[in-house]
């Protein structure tokens, strides 16, 4: 016998009402995503365009790159550093140099009180900033195409800072999850200081990207991302398959976020990590970035492939080129 419960305050009842029109919302666009996620659609028909360029001018690729990008293929995730994907650039440097010249912001009002961030939310495109243009390096944009069968677009590329928060109990992206909305997602991580087991490394279940072997356990949810119960994983998934990501500074880590995964959990030290998130064309939010003059003016001397990762939807932009 199923007990009813009758709203007590005005308060509960609108609550309960939101959340009643939410669930109706989702339910009802289910369909449609369903349809619009399904293989044939996501990446023959809504990235068409980006897909026949990467077929017709692919990138080359690093014998580095061509190891990680068979390693995401098999894993969801792969795992190398700066000085193997730019020998004798010394990248590193040019990172925490940055780093220790800006401060990050001291406050957040967002949920995740143990990050701190570096620049706005949106920032203003600033190629002179070493992070953007790594981000933009053919070497690192081939390993996303090769990786996802497609030219593709930045979305949001942030420094920030994780600290420590002791035994606290995980919350939001420090629980497994799986992102929404794509069927592939890529992005690159790369660790500024040595991250140990203290200090929150990013960690990953082998195999559970949506080609991988577990691709099927939680399937993802079209809004708002998957959460499973962490007992439920550690059931569903050989031990073998986690792994927890601790490097030493300049370690670059490169995953599919629509398979399982988990990072932030810092009990007794920080993690300072930039993320670089790029999307398929087809991807419906808008990008995480603003346009300036002076970046336009200089956007036009980047490559090809490089000018086309900056042509996403913002909100400060619009396409003015058929490069981009």
């Amino acid at each position: 016998m199923y007990e009813i419960t009758i709203p007590r305050t005005k308060k509960s009842h609108h609550a309960t009402m939101a959340a009643l029109l939410k669930h109706l919302y989702h339910a009802a666009l289910e369909p449609y995503h369903r349809l619009r996620m399904s293989y044939p659609v996501w990446y023959g028909v809504l990235n068409r365009e980006a897909v026949n360029r990467h077929r017709q001018t692919p990138l080359p690729l690093s014998e580095e790159g061509r190891r990680i990008v068979e390693t995401l293929k098999r894993d969801g995730v792969a795992v190398s550093s700066l000085d193997a994907l730019f020998p004798g650039e010394d990248w590193l440097t040019k990172f925490q140099t940055w780093e220790r010249e800006h401060p990050h912001v001291e406050s957040t009002t967002g949920k995740k009180q143990f990050w701190r961030e570096y620049w706005d939310l949106l920032p203003t495109l600033d190629l002179s900033n070493p992070f953007l243009r790594f981000s933009l390096e053919d070497n690192i944009l081939s390993i996303g195409h090769h990786y996802m069968g497609m030219w593709l677009r930045l979305r949001q590329y942030l420094l920030a800072k994780t600290l420590p928060t002791g035994h606290a109990e995980p919350i939001l992206s420090q629980r497994w999850h799986k992102d929404p909305t794509e069927k592939k997602w890529f992005k690159c991580f790369i660790y500024l200081n040595d991250v140990d087991e203290t200090a929150g490394p990013f960690t990953y279940m082998r195999e559970s990207n949506h080609d991988g072997r577990f691709g099927h356990l939680f399937p993802q949810k079209f809004i708002g991302g998957t959460y499973p119960p962490e007992t439920e994983v550690d059931q569903a998934f050989p031990k073998e398959n986690v792994t927890v990501m601790t490097g030493k500074a300049g370690t670059v880590i490169f995953c599919d976020v629509a398979g399982l995964h988990f990072g932030g959990r810092a009990t007794e030290n920080p993690r300072i990590m930039f993320t670089a998130c790029y999307n398929a064309p087809s991807f419906p939010e808008a990008c995480h970035f603003r346009w300036s003059e002076g970046a336009r003016r200089e956007a036009v001397t980047l490559s090809p492939a490089a000018q086309y990762a900056l042509g996403g939807r913002n909100l400060a932009h619009k396409t003015g080129s058929a490069n981009m």
